[in-house]
């Protein structure tokens, strides 16, 4: 049985999808009215089909991602993430051995929160709090972050890390892997994330699909935000 939120934003996205179909459907009436013949009809149905086909990836999109997601990016800070810490600043730009050995040292900034693996967060525990219990650096370079959960977070070859207080966010890398507890098939799963060619694959032992819009190649590889209070 859906959940309210599911059925709201099931509603929500079709008005969404509706309303390009509505403009593209408007343009195709004044098409098939003002040219006579052939090229009003043929007019018409392109417009028609132009409506129809943005309007259900708009649909598709803000039904998967959800009505907030789909409306605003509010983690999306590209031209923050230029910028250098200042010494007073509460804001660290690291390489995987600085934040391991500030870890080490126990001069966390992020405690943990919720995950996403390039824009990817739903299910799977990506949505649940996850607390950073301990960090790994294993050669040549792969981060682990290992969360009081158990649940574990491998990145491969991490670049550019963002720390502070409210977030954690590493801009790219070249492979993640997820490995969570999953509790229906009481066993641990993994999801797999590798970027080749501009391209992101999955692989996983669990029953979840993922979908195309679920993964955004222009998110960071990993982002980590604050646990609401």
């Amino acid at each position: 049985m859906k959940s309210f939120e599911q059925v709201f934003t099931s509603i929500a996205a079709f008005i969404m999808g509706l309303m390009p179909a509505a403009g593209f459907g408007f343009f195709a009436y004044l098409c098939y009215a003002g040219i006579p013949g052939a090229g009003g009809i043929v007019g018409a149905l392109l417009f028609t089909l132009a409506g129809l086909f943005f309007g259900y990836q708009i649909y598709i999109t803000a039904s998967r991602r959800g009505i907030g997601e789909f409306v605003s990016r509010l983690d999306a800070s590209p031209d923050l993430d230029n910028l250098a810490p200042t010494s007073n600043s509460n804001y660290r730009k690291l390489t995987a051995r600085e934040y391991f050995d500030l870890h080490q040292k126990g001069e966390m900034l992020f405690k943990g929160g919720y995950l996403r693996i390039w824009g990817d967060f739903r299910e799977r525990q990506l949505e649940t709090v996850n607390l950073i219990d301990r960090v790994q650096l294993d050669e040549p370079n792969t981060l682990q972050l290992l969360f009081s959960s158990g649940n574990r977070l491998t990145i491969h070859k991490p670049e550019t890390i963002l720390e502070s207080p409210t977030y954690l966010k590493i801009l790219s890398a070249d492979s993640i892997k997820w490995e969570w507890f999953d509790e229906e098939q009481k066993r641990t799963c993994y999801f797999s994330y590798h970027l080749q060619n501009s391209r992101i694959s999955t692989y996983t032992n669990s029953s979840w699909e993922s979908h195309d819009m679920d993964i955004l190649l222009g998110e960071p590889a990993v982002l980590m935000s604050q646990v609401e209070e």
